[in-house]
C-alpha cells in the first residue's frame, strides 16, 4: 500500500487521514527492529501558505525481540509528533523541515510512520521479571557476575 499524500492537490486548509499498519508494513522493511504490529495512525495535515504542519498520532502495539532472551515481545507504542513540511528544493529549507519537490508535491508518509513507531519504543525492550525464556535465562545466569559474592 502506498502512503503518499499529494500536497499540490490539497485545497482545504486541513486534511485528515487514517491508516492501520500491520505485519506486512513492518516485514517489508529490511533489518527492521519490529517483526510485526497492530498500530492505528491518525494524520492531520494543516496548510499554512506554502508550509504544512503534519501531525501523526500512533496508538497500538508492535512485536519485537526481547533484548534479554531474544523471544518475541509485545511492545505498546503511543506517540504524538509534528513535522514541518515545505514545497521546494532541499537548498531552500533547514534540517528541521521535510522538503517535498514542488513539481510533484508527493509527501511519502511511510518513513515518517515507521520512524515514529521505532522512536516510541523503549530503548531497551525486555520481558517483565521472570517472564523471559527459562532456557535462555539459565544460560545468562551462568555468566552473571554478582559483585556482592565476589567481594
Amino acid at each position: 500500500m502506498a502512503y503518499i499524500f499529494n500536497l499540490n492537490t490539497m485545497h482545504a486548509p486541513k486534511a485528515k487521514l487514517q491508516y492501520h499498519i500491520g505485519d506486512e508494513f513492518f516485514q517489508s522493511k529490511d533489518y527492521s527492529l519490529v517483526k510485526g504490529g497492530d498500530v492505528d495512525v491518525s494524520i492531520t495535515i494543516n496548510k499554512v501558505g506554502n508550509a504544512y504542519g503534519v501531525r501523526l498520532h500512533l496508538d497500538g502495539k508492535v512485536f519485537a525481540s526481547c533484548d534479554r532472551c531474544a523471544d518475541d515481545l509485545d511492545v505498546e507504542v503511543h506517540s504524538d509528533n509534528e513535522v514541518s513540511v515545505r514545497l521546494g528544493t532541499a537548498e531552500q529549507v533547514d534540517e528541521d523541515v521535510v522538503c517535498v519537490d514542488e513539481r510533484d508535491g508527493e509527501l511519502d508518509l511511510e518513513p515518517l510512520m515507521y520512524d515514529y513507531v521505532i522512536l516510541s519504543m523503549p530503548a531497551r525492550c525486555v520481558h517483565g521479571e521472570g517472564q523471559c525464556n527459562p532456557d535462555m535465562q539459565a544460560q545468562l545466569d551462568q555468566y552473571l557476575v554478582n559483585t556482592d559474592e565476589d567481594l
